[in-house]
């Protein structure tokens, strides 16, 4: 249960500032790494979960999440596993644009993936 508070408010804390780069940008979809979910899919779809949470308007200090209006692609990894998990969002401005697997296939050949190649699975 740490581990999923944990990575819960690391999505929450990246949400919100990922709200404020496309505030300030216009971005539409955003690609990151988190670090609490090591290679681990279900604490990242926790972190997914924490990017987009809409905050509680009575605690304006504690801002979480912000960004369901954002496509979103999180990446981490486990180094002793030597394994990484993967996790996309699209936002519904732009399902019918964007098609998950073919974006994460896209970043596993890229720095950010891992240069790992392949497609996600079918539990993807």
């Amino acid at each position: 249960e740490k581990k999923i508070a944990k990575s819960f408010k690391e999505g929450g804390k990246k949400g919100v500032e990922i709200e404020g780069a496309a505030d300030m940008s216009g971005l539409t979809c955003f690609c990151t790494r988190m670090q609490e979910a090591g290679d681990n899919v279900q604490l990242l779809e926790v972190a997914m979960e924490g990017m987009n949470a809409i905050p509680d308007p009575s605690n304006e200090e504690e801002r979480k999440g912000c960004s369901g209006h954002i496509s979103k692609l999180i990446i981490s990894s486990n180094d002793q596993t030597n394994k990484i998990a993967m996790v996309a969002y699209v936002a519904d401005s732009l399902k019918d644009q964007l098609n998950a697997t073919e974006w994460m296939k896209a970043v596993c050949d890229t720095e950010l993936g891992g240069g790992v190649g392949g497609a996600p699975d079918a539990t993807s």
